[in-house]
């Protein structure tokens, strides 16, 4: 910082002033105050850390409080919802989808019963954010001029939703159950349904029944957001695919799925002002050392290194993220896409020196929130469990993936690879898609991540699961997720 006799300055503490005297070769300086207050003698090194430009320094301590409220628990607390115990509507409804159910000897189906509670408790969050929420699932009871109930479960104002709910894995709650979308539907006026993505714990009828539910709101994606995916990584290393499961399902992943801006003005207002700190005030790039990198690369600032040990492969991906979100939008997908194909072009020969996955860290994550990247609400903390593992991968990679050319990011949580196009795929980091028993009947295996390097792969290029032995349909005897929903 120019410290030259007479310079304007600002300090958090005594607010603006300007150099009295200033001593290079004794490597010390004294400021004036407004306020009276005088720095007679200061170690350079040691306060000029303190001290900004008078324009800038006011303006960054304006940042300050949207800084805190970005991470707010707000989103933390408000998208858990406890539905409470079902309703004799609930209990109709689903008599009405499953006959069976209507016998009282009988414990409605526990997957139709976290259905419902799903459309429940988004009714409870909808309104609670003050929106007019029509339950169009339940008009299929008692309204029979309406048919909007085939195209969605609630309306949202003017926007119809169509909730998807997914049961967490009891063994692992990091997986679950998909998300699956066996189509995307419009509404009468020709728009988008928009599908909203809630997941529920794993829980027998009975502990439903009385009321133990916990629903987690992932956020709402559509059909277009879905088709504009595969356009993000740009570089052709990374295919992104979206198959249907065996029962012609589209299966999504929690990172599709985003709440809307309404959820971030505080971040949105924080981003707004340091704009404003860069673009009024010219040559205060120093001042950025104060700002957590995150937050930067989400207020689409490229100058992050001021004052920051980071590496030359981290500078280039922050740059990177800056043009993604400039060029798309600011969201987990975008992230996600953005890292896994930075990663992929790292695994190929003759990548970056001096490259380790546990960097993405300090461009991704501040201070101790694993579930904000880059000033995004993570639910799952989706990004931070990816990038441990990643780092596992990168550690127990083994000479056989040298030999890659060709990544593919198969139905958004499966990274295979091989060596070209007539190679056959090979895959490299999964979860296991088994299914063990429970006390209450069958359940997903849910381990994760499997690692190629690790974990053994079987004739098929599928890995092997170390807790139940479920590889793939080919040639695993341990039961999969479609031979067990069709008994």
């Amino acid at each position: 910082m120019d410290l030259s006799l007479g310079k304007k300055v600002w300090d958090d503490e005594h607010g603006s002033g300007c150099i009295t005297a200033y001593d290079a070769a004794d490597g010390t300086f004294s400021v004036r105050f407004d306020n009276g207050i005088r720095w007679a003698g200061f170690d350079i090194k040691s306060y000029t850390r303190r001290l900004m430009d008078p324009v800038a320094g006011p303006l960054l301590r304006s940042i300050r409080p949207y800084l805190d409220q970005i991470w707010s628990t707000e989103l933390r607390t408000t998208t858990i919802i406890e539905p409470g115990t079902p309703s004799a509507i609930d209990y109709s409804l689903i008599a009405h989808w499953d006959p069976k159910s209507a016998d009282a000897e009988d414990q409605p189906d526990a997957r139709l019963l976290s259905a419902r509670m799903a459309e429940t408790a988004l009714i409870q969050y909808f309104t609670e954010c003050g929106c007019n929420v029509d339950d169009v699932s339940a008009r299929q009871l008692f309204d029979a001029s309406s048919d909007d109930w085939r195209r969605g479960d609630l309306r949202i104002g003017s926007h119809l939703i169509d909730v998807k709910n997914a049961r967490r894995s009891e063994r692992n709650h990091r997986t679950y159950v998909h998300h699956c979308v066996p189509q995307f539907k419009k509404d009468r006026d020709g728009a988008e349904v928009q599908i909203a993505g809630t997941l529920s714990d794993w829980l027998p009828s009975e502990e439903i029944t009385i009321g133990r539910s916990r629903i987690r709101f992932l956020g709402l994606t559509t059909k277009h957001k879905i088709q504009n995916l595969s356009r993000i990584p740009d570089r052709g290393h990374l295919l992104l695919t979206f198959d249907e499961n065996p029962f012609g399902h589209l299966v999504l992943p929690s990172w599709t799925f985003e709440f809307p801006e309404t959820h971030y003005n505080y971040r949105n207002q924080a981003i707004a002002k340091i704009q404003a700190l860069i673009t009024e005030t010219p040559g205060c790039t120093h001042v950025l050392s104060s700002v957590d990198i995150p937050v930067l690369i989400a207020s689409r600032i490229p100058t992050i290194n001021v004052g920051r040990p980071l590496k030359d492969w981290q500078l280039c991906l922050a740059q990177t993220l800056v043009v993604r979100i400039q060029k798309h939008e600011l969201s987990l997908a975008v992230i996600f896409l953005t890292i896994m194909e930075h990663f992929v072009e790292m695994l190929l020969p003759n990548s970056v020196e001096g490259f380790h996955p546990a960097g993405y860290r300090d461009l991704l994550f501040s201070r101790s929130y694993k579930d904000y990247p880059l000033c995004v609400f993570d639910p799952e903390e989706t990004l931070i469990n990816f990038v441990e593992s990643l780092c596992l991968l990168w550690d127990a990679k083994s000479d056989r993936l040298a030999g890659m050319r060709m990544y593919e990011l198969r139905n958004a949580r499966i990274l295979r690879a091989r060596g070209g196009r007539n190679h056959r795929w090979i895959t490299v980091l999964a979860y296991c898609g088994g299914w063990i028993d429970g006390k209450s009947g069958p359940k997903p295996c849910g381990t994760a991540p499997l690692l190629f390097g690790t974990s053994d792969t079987c004739p098929n290029g599928r890995l092997i699961c170390p807790n139940c032995g479920y590889c793939c349909e080919k040639c695993s005897t341990a039961p999969s997720e479609v031979e067990t929903l069709q008994k």
